[in-house]
C-alpha cells in the first residue's frame, strides 16, 4: 500500500457529501469541485486544540 492520492481520486472520484478522514493530505483535492466536505476525526481536532491551548498557536 502506498500514500498516493491515486487511489482516494480513483475511489472516490463520483462521490459527493462529507468525508470523514484521517488528516491524509491526499484527500484535500477532492473538495476543489464543492462536492466533498473534509472532516477530521475528533482525535485530530482535539489535538490541534491542545496544541494550541498549550503553545499559543495551531
Amino acid at each position: 500500500m502506498h500514500r498516493s492520492a491515486e487511489l482516494p481520486t480513483t475511489h472516490l472520484a463520483r462521490s459527493k457529501g462529507v468525508l470523514h478522514v484521517k488528516g491524509y493530505a491526499g484527500f484535500e483535492h477532492l473538495t476543489s469541485k464543492d462536492d466533498v466536505a473534509l472532516t477530521a476525526c475528533s482525535a485530530h481536532t482535539r489535538r490541534k486544540f491542545y496544541k494550541f491551548v498549550e503553545t499559543g498557536s495551531g
